[in-house]
């Protein structure tokens, strides 16, 4: 494999596991703030990320590649509002998006076939995640001055099950 390819595909691993810590760090604002539903969603997405990590760290050892862990910075855990939340996860996900199509870019330049079927089911994913992200986004955005409606949204996203 390509090294500065393998570098960068330790730096997601890093990204993915960085993501499901600011994921925790807004599921326990969330609770904190009696949001349980917005703090299960979140919950979800921390675990989701954990798993792109392991499906890149699995990936790397099936390729006969060693994956380097490196140190995890701390991310944001002074939260003041649900919106600045939304508005961070949306942000969140275009930006990781862009580092996925950076990697398969890179991928494709070094004809590295392998790696763009892997990192194919993280762009059909990403593309999902975004969705997602606006959907919640645009529907807090109605609701946010209107605690019942806001209630009944924190209500919604506790009944996610994937």
């Amino acid at each position: 494999m390509n090294r500065e390819l393998l570098d960068l595909l330790n730096e997601q691993i890093n990204a993915e596991i960085y993501s499901s810590f600011l994921y925790l760090s807004m599921s326990l604002y969330c609770d904190d703030m009696n949001y349980r539903g917005f703090a299960s969603w979140l919950a979800k997405q921390y675990a989701e990320e954990r798993e792109h990590a392991e499906r890149i760290l699995k990936y790397l050892q099936a390729r006969g590649e060693k994956p380097v862990l490196p140190m995890i910075e701390a991310p944001h855990q002074n939260w003041t509002s649900l919106l600045e939340i939304f508005e961070t996860v949306l942000a969140h996900e275009k930006k990781v998006s862009s580092m996925i199509r950076n990697l398969m870019k890179l991928a494709v330049s070094h004809e590295d076939y392998e790696t763009q079927n892997m990192l194919r089911w993280f762009i059909d994913e990403q593309i999902e995640e975004e969705e997602q992200s606006s959907y919640l986004l645009e529907k807090f955005k109605k609701v946010m001055n209107n605690e019942a409606g806001v209630m009944v949204l924190d209500k919604e996203c506790g009944k996610r099950t994937d």
